[in-house]
């Protein structure tokens, strides 16, 4: 980067030491890079597996809602249809009671395909189905039969893939059952519509070596581009999430593509990689450009530090003497108009009351009538230390309105809190016992109090919760002053 030998020995250690530190950046940099391609893709992973997660449950859900809903639904069929079921049992071969339940049904249920009805013993009392009653529904009717439970599965059909939905249907001393088929599409759209770009998602039976029952297309019957109808080791090995259909032996498959990380990681390594190079090309210029300014630099920052030292002071202090009342060192009313907005905006943000107390000290002119004005500013300055002393949480704020008027800004406390602080403020103020020989209601200093929120009314703009603060402190004074008088109070006593 740079001939040392150009440099005096006082700066050859200054220069080594930049040279030193550049490199360390850039490994630094390049390990950064590396840590970052790994945690952004462990992010990209978990992201991935979150969508997963929450997929495979609310598909578990759906599908066994679906069925759930299914099963209720045919069971209240039956129960609307009772004489046209008695009338197929009665005469199982006869085509028009059959018929018009076949019809009925295909109007309950889109999805529907055909029904049967078997005696106690499992025997189907219509024979002729046009092969849709095959030996795996002829088995689920058995097993049904000994162990009352029924575990729905997909049954394969040369026609169409579907599964059955069984009840019982008991009729006098015997009892029979009913078996409706219907087409696993719905299963299959419920796949569809949750699919994610990237992910396949499969309703499968693991327990019999993770055969497809249905995808996101359709059955198994409907899939194309496999050698079979099971999921291949290197599928079982990209499986993100499995979730159990409860009331099934199937559980819902997440299955990243083969490509989605890798792909995702390549990216950002590609990506990585340039701006590590624009990285290290830039440090190399950056250093050119330090060693050859090192002393200008150092002497400009001196000088510029300086500056920056008086200027910073300097605004401090022009924004201490803009927003603070010179006797008081309370906040003055320039800052108060400007906090107040704001104090209003956050309450209606974080849904919070906001409640204002305008304070003015009792008598104040006949106290500096009879005192002087300089011992005026002191009584001021007192009132103004008891009030920073009471309300000092981070929620609230105290300022000097204007002449002998205080204000205090309270931000979420309720308002029986405040007025019980108030009524503190109160009570210290009469410890102190400043001495008003002036006053007409006391013989030490007293203070009337205005109170309003606006958990008592909507205000849109702070001038008017000032305006009702106001109010109420002239209320406290015109009822004889040393008293706290609430604004809503005034209200109800006006309506």
């Amino acid at each position: 980067v740079v001939d040392m030998n150009k440099f005096s020995k006082k700066n050859f250690s200054l220069v080594y030491r930049v040279t030193v530190q550049a490199i360390v950046l850039v490994v630094l940099f390049g390990l950064l890079i590396l840590f970052v391609v790994e945690d952004r893709s462990k992010d990209y992973y978990q992201y991935h597996y979150n969508i997963a997660q929450d997929t495979t449950k609310y598909l578990a859900l759906e599908v066994k809602r679906s069925l759930k809903q299914k099963k209720m639904l045919v069971d209240v069929f039956l129960e609307d249809n009772k004489a046209l079921i008695d009338a197929v049992i009665q005469d199982p071969q006869s085509e028009e009671p059959f018929t018009a339940l076949d019809d009925k049904l295909k109007r309950y249920f889109f999805d529907y395909i055909s029904s049967n009805i078997t005696n106690d013993q499992g025997q189907l009392i219509r024979n002729q189905f046009d092969g849709l009653i095959g030996e795996v529904c002829l088995h689920d009717i058995s097993t049904y039969l000994e162990t009352s439970e029924q575990v729905i599965r997909i049954h394969p059909n040369h026609a169409l893939y579907h599964y059955d939905v069984l009840s019982n249907l008991p009729r006098d001393s015997q009892m029979f059952l009913f078996l409706a088929t219907f087409s696993a599409d719905e299963l299959a759209s419920l796949l569809h519509n949750s699919h994610y770009s990237g992910h396949e998602l499969f309703l499968i039976y693991v327990e019999k070596n993770y055969l497809i029952e249905v995808s996101s297309e359709g059955s198994r019957q409907v899939l194309t581009g496999r050698n079979d109808f099971y999921l291949t080791k290197e599928e079982q090995k990209r499986i993100l999430t499995l979730q159990q259909v409860e009331g099934t032996n199937w559980h819902i498959a997440d299955i990243h593509d083969a490509t989605l990380f890798s792909t995702h990681k390549n990216d950002l390594i590609k990506d990585s990689l340039i701006v590590f190079l624009v990285f290290v090309l830039l440090m190399f210029f950056m250093t050119r450009m330090v060693i050859n300014g090192i002393k200008n630099k150092e002497r400009l920052q001196h000088v510029m530090q300086k500056q920056n030292l008086k200027i910073k002071s300097l605004n401090k202090n022009l924004q201490a003497l803009s927003t603070t009342d010179s006797l008081t060192g309370l906040n003055n009313r320039r800052h108060l108009d400007t906090h107040l907005k704001k104090s209003l905006n956050e309450a209606r943000r974080l849904n919070k009351p906001l409640s204002i107390a305008m304070i003015d000290i009792d008598c104040f002119k006949q106290y500096n009538d009879v005192y002087g004005h300089q011992e005026g500013d002191n009584c001021l300055v007192s009132i103004s230390q008891l009030l920073q002393e009471s309300f000092r949480r981070s929620n609230e704020y105290c300022a000097r309105y204007g002449g002998e008027e205080f204000i205090v800004i309270n931000l979420g406390d309720d308002k029986e809190t405040l007025v019980q602080r108030l009524k503190n403020l109160l009570q210290l103020l009469d410890k102190k016992h400043i001495e008003h020989k002036g006053s007409s209601i006391s013989n030490r200093v007293t203070l009337s109090i205005g109170l309003a929120s606006s958990k008592d009314k909507v205000y849109k703009e702070t001038k008017d919760l000032v305006e009702d603060a106001d109010n109420a402190l002239y209320q406290a004074k015109n009822q004889g002053r040393n008293q706290i008088v609430i604004w809503d109070q005034i209200k109800a006593e006006e309506d």
